[in-house]
């Protein structure tokens, strides 16, 4: 894929007439670094939705880790719905009109073979919007073993020390 790219970079690079092969590996190495930015990006929401789903979430345990598993609930149920899904919704509805005036206006880097901008920034409502639904459904576990309708939740992940 990294040679597909660099070819078609520096085919563009030469219609504009900065073919210089220096030129060229400069737009390529441009054009691979705003590739890998925004894969990691992409990859670190995702893995944050993960680490949410499986409770490997950073806590602040020195109160937390002495309280009572009902307590426990109850922190987990306010926290979320207190602290969670504000910010998580709010900057998801933000982003959605990024991403739109990227994808109509068909805005694309600066670079040489000008990459489309409106794949990467899609990824903020939708990564934002996984991870108020991953919220919604903690709320509604924590609310069913609060209600009794479920077993105790005991799948916190351990610190890693």
């Amino acid at each position: 894929m990294d040679v597909a790219i660099g070819h078609e970079v520096a085919h563009h690079a030469g219609q504009r007439g900065g073919g210089a092969a220096r030129g060229a590996e400069q737009d390529v190495a441009a054009i691979l670094g705003l590739c890998q930015q925004s894969l990691y990006a992409v990859g670190l929401l995702g893995r944050d939705i993960q680490h949410f789903h499986i409770h490997e979430h950073v806590r602040v345990d020195v109160v937390y880790g002495s309280l009572a598993p009902r307590l426990k609930l109850w922190v987990d149920l306010l926290g979320g719905i207190l602290f969670l899904l504000p910010p998580v919704m709010v900057i998801g509805w933000m982003s959605w009109p990024l991403f739109y005036e990227s994808l109509v206006s068909g805005e694309t880097s600066n670079n040489a073979g000008g990459l489309i901008r409106w794949p990467v920034k899609l990824f903020l409502p939708l990564g934002f919007g996984l991870l108020a639904l991953q919220g919604v459904s903690e709320i509604i576990k924590r609310a069913a073993a609060l209600a009794g309708h479920q077993g105790e939740i005991t799948d916190y992940g351990k610190p890693v020390q």
